[in-house]
């Protein structure tokens, strides 16, 4: 379609970044997701920041290759941040031959999804992938029902950018759901079932947030 077409021949100033990332990490082998904001990937990151999942045992394979495409585009690391199981880069890029503007970019990379240390969801996940322009994404229902659980464990918080299709996932494909949060233990996973279900309808979700947690 139309819309489509212009996503495909349009030049934003961090493709050419985008384009060599994603065609270091699928020569390398390395199993990834980008997790969600994917419709204009690998064209333009749609003002969004780049956020991508890989095993957790894949954390110094996908580093070496950002800051390989990094170098090799001409950008620089303006700022890098770690935690355990998760570390993201701020990169900020000049302009190109096709393009004559600066840009910047975070990249945000999930090794594995943990919440203190237990597991979330398992490394099957990764095996699950779909394919968008060439690259590796989560299905979408997968994608926002992550979104959710990201936003609850880290701000104690229902997302509504997320929670509608979150819910809509919840009630047609349970048992998909399911398999995929298996590591978090089943009244775990039955606690965030009931928050999704009943956000909109239910007064106490801080607190059911807070139980979660």
């Amino acid at each position: 379609n139309s819309t489509g077409s212009r996503v495909m021949n349009s030049h934003s100033p961090e493709r050419y970044f985008l384009e060599a990332l994603f065609s270091c990490l699928n020569s390398s082998g390395i199993r990834y997701a980008v997790m969600r904001n994917y419709a204009t990937l690998p064209y333009s990151a749609g003002g969004s920041d780049l956020d991508i999942l890989v095993s957790d045992h894949a954390d110094d394979a996908v580093k070496n290759c950002l800051y390989e495409v990094i170098e090799q585009v001409g950008a620089v690391k303006i700022g890098i941040a770690r935690t355990v199981g998760f570390f993201k880069v701020y990169v900020y890029g000049k302009p190109n031959q096709r393009h004559g503007q600066w840009w910047g970019l975070r990249v945000d990379v999930n090794v594995g999804l943990a919440f203190k240390g237990s597991p979330l969801v398992g490394n099957n996940l990764l095996l699950a992938t779909e394919r968008h322009n060439k690259i590796f994404v989560l299905p979408i229902r997968i994608a926002n029902i992550l979104g959710v659980l990201k936003e609850v464990l880290q701000n104690n918080r229902l997302p509504l950018r997320y929670l509608g299709e979150a819910k809509e996932a919840v009630m047609n494909d349970w048992s998909t759901i399911r398999l995929t949060l298996e590591p978090m233990g089943p009244g775990a996973i039955e606690q965030f079932r009931e928050l999704i279900v009943s956000a909109g309808t239910d007064v106490d979700i801080s607190s059911k947030c807070h139980r979660l947690r």
